[in-house]
């Protein structure tokens, strides 16, 4: 290991050392017994968990570029948005140029049931495989969330941390190889539905593009959905109506403009979110009107 970092920064159950002249900046948030932290602007850190137990472990990413990690004597160069798992209480993380890195402290237990498969090993670094298309999705729905964690002193909407999770979960599972899986495992309608959860809040999502993204032909997909008594574009718009009907009654979100409200959502329009709105109703029964 480096020497010793000369500045220290602690967040929860985490520690970070920071070289003479940075500033971390260091935001939390909890998502389904997993803590997660984003290191703004980070260019070198040692980071360690103050109190180590062995059913923690490491699972972090960098959201703009390649890191260089260390643990022990191991080190290894882990590209932009892969997951790695580190079982060791403290690892030197290096990033070429400033980067945003979100690092998460989860038990082992909960790491154990997302079926993480490994693309990468080198001594107690494991590199884990995701998809590269939904990397950037989630990039962008983690920087939103603890962006608004920031502004409100921490809190989130629950339905905003079930999307999250439902997400995080989705972008390590769903484009595994149907092939390798027992039959029926995970049906075309499945991880259609749930790649729509992950990929509405981009307004260019549309059918033919979930279609590509599942490998599936859109007439195809259409069949799937018409055979369950709906269809693809029904499914984008209650997804977005959804988020939506969340944005409005957080007190994080909820006075921010109809038109950043729309395309936080994934809507193309205030217009068309407030159709969905009125189609599909708050599903808490809150009342919550777009402005």
């Amino acid at each position: 290991m480096p020497p010793a970092a000369h500045r220290r920064h602690y967040k929860g159950n985490i520690g970070i050392g920071m070289p003479a002249g940075q500033t971390p900046r260091v935001s939390h948030l909890v998502i389904r017994h997993t803590n997660l932290y984003r290191i703004t602007s980070m260019r070198e850190a040692t980071i360690s968990r103050l109190e180590p137990e062995d059913d923690e472990v490491f699972l972090f990413s960098s959201t703009v570029g390649p890191l260089s990690v260390q643990v022990g004597k191991a080190t290894a160069q882990v590209p932009a948005r892969t997951l790695v798992l580190v079982q060791e209480p403290r690892m030197r993380v290096a990033a070429e140029s400033d980067a945003d890195v979100i690092l998460a402290v989860s038990q082992r237990s909960v790491v154990r049931e997302m079926n993480l498969r490994a693309s990468a090993r080198t001594g107690g670094i494991i590199q884990v495989w995701t998809s590269p298309i939904f990397g950037g999705a989630l990039d962008t729905a983690l920087a939103r969330a603890f962006d608004a964690a920031d502004a409100s002193g921490g809190y989130l909407d629950p339905r905003v941390i079930d999307v999250l999770h439902m997400m995080s979960r989705s972008i390590i599972q769903l484009p595994a190889d149907v092939e390798t899986l027992p039959p029926g495992a995970v049906t075309p309608l499945a991880r259609a539905r749930a790649l729509i959860v992950e990929m509405h809040l981009d307004p260019a999502t549309t059918p033919a593009g979930l279609a590509q993204a599942l490998g599936i032909p859109l007439r195809t997909l259409q069949r799937v959905f018409a055979d369950a008594g709906s269809s693809i574009a029904y499914e984008l718009r209650r997804a977005r109506a959804g988020t939506a009907a969340a944005l409005l009654a957080s007190p994080s979100t909820r006075g921010q403009s109809a038109t950043r409200t729309a395309r936080d959502a994934g809507f193309g329009s205030v217009a068309s979110m407030r159709r969905a709105l009125r189609e599909f109703g708050p599903r808490d029964g809150s009342d919550a009107r777009a402005p």
